[in-house]
């Protein structure tokens, strides 16, 4: 967990060194798939802790808990609902999470 952040940092900083355009900067597939099964992970870990409830997941939380930008982390919850696996919830920061 710790190495992807690093490197992530790492190139964010070379990125603004080397003055790369911003399509550099946007979240690359590998991420967002890596952030899809890390919030799916979340969810596994809110189910033990409360077992027969229905959980869901704050953008805004996921985003500060995973250190990653809002964008990022719709995209990622976007792609677990194109794999069944989560889906918009009742506000527009919320989603649900099928464990």
């Amino acid at each position: 967990m710790y190495t992807r952040v690093l490197l992530e940092m790492f190139s964010n900083v070379k990125s603004l060194l080397v003055g790369a355009d911003t399509a550099s900067k946007v979240a690359s597939q590998q991420t967002i798939n890596d952030l899809a099964q890390e919030i799916m992970e979340y969810g596994r870990m809110l189910q033990d802790d409360y077992p027969g409830h229905k959980i869901s997941v704050n953008i805004a939380e996921v985003g500060r808990r995973f250190r990653e930008e809002r964008s990022t982390v719709v995209r990622a919850l976007v792609l677990l609902r194109k794999q069944g696996k989560a889906e918009p919830g009742r506000r527009s920061d919320t989603w649900r999470l099928r464990v």
